[in-house]
């Protein structure tokens, strides 16, 4: 492509980046690309400002050089990534586990293999399909927030944080998730459903 230098192309390439991601935003300020970028689903931007860092100019949507931190291109390209967001309830723990994944088989397995949370009775109770699922997670999380669980477990032999954990009903798990689809428009296709009521656990908000 045009524009880009052969250290930014193997670095692109060494990240996973197709040239139909990048974005040439020469001549346009970061506000105008931005928005740009948004609509055609652009990853990276090339032709801007050099960072003061390091002089690079290839950065994310919201202007953060990727060459200084990786961090920052892996964070935009999950904001874009597809997949699954689900709702996953332990009957033991009398709690909800909300999250992303590209595929239901096997984050489901992979709960209970590790005992999240120290439980490992999960079932993916309420599963939805988003072409935005990334971006979806942390709103989803951010309205749950009340509701979240402080748990500790041990795995690979270290004490760990189990995050993404709630004490609500599924109904109401379920009503939030709905609810943040359509009001930041996130288009999403109901891929598993639960009308039961063995997961409408005791709505408990944090202190």
């Amino acid at each position: 492509m045009k524009g880009l230098s052969q250290e930014q192309l193997e670095f692109l390439k060494k990240h996973n980046v197709p040239l139909e991601k990048v974005f040439d935003a020469k001549g346009f300020s970061k506000s105008y690309y931005y928005i740009q970028m948004k609509q055609q689903g652009k990853v990276v931007a090339f032709n801007v400002t050099p960072c003061k860092r390091g002089n690079h100019t290839l950065r994310t949507r919201n202007g953060h050089c990727i060459q200084c931190d990786t961090k920052h291109l892996e964070f935009q390209k999950r904001n874009d990534y597809s997949g699954i967001i689900y709702i996953a309830g332990s009957k033991n723990g009398k709690v909800l586990k909300v999250g992303y994944s590209k595929g239901i088989e096997i984050r489901s397995e992979s709960l209970n293999r590790t005992k999240y949370a120290g439980l490992n009775d999960w079932e993916f109770i309420f599963v939805i399909f988003s072409s935005t699922a990334g971006s979806l997670e942390p709103k989803i999380k951010f309205k749950l927030n009340e509701y979240s669980r402080a748990f500790n477990y041990e795995h690979d032999n270290k004490l760990q944080d189990a995050e993404e954990v709630y004490s609500c009903s599924i109904n109401k798990a379920k009503a939030i998730l709905i609810a943040v689809c359509k009001e930041y428009y996130h288009d999403y296709e109901i891929k598993k459903d639960y009308d039961g009521t063995e997961y409408n656990f005791r709505r408990l908000k944090k202190l």
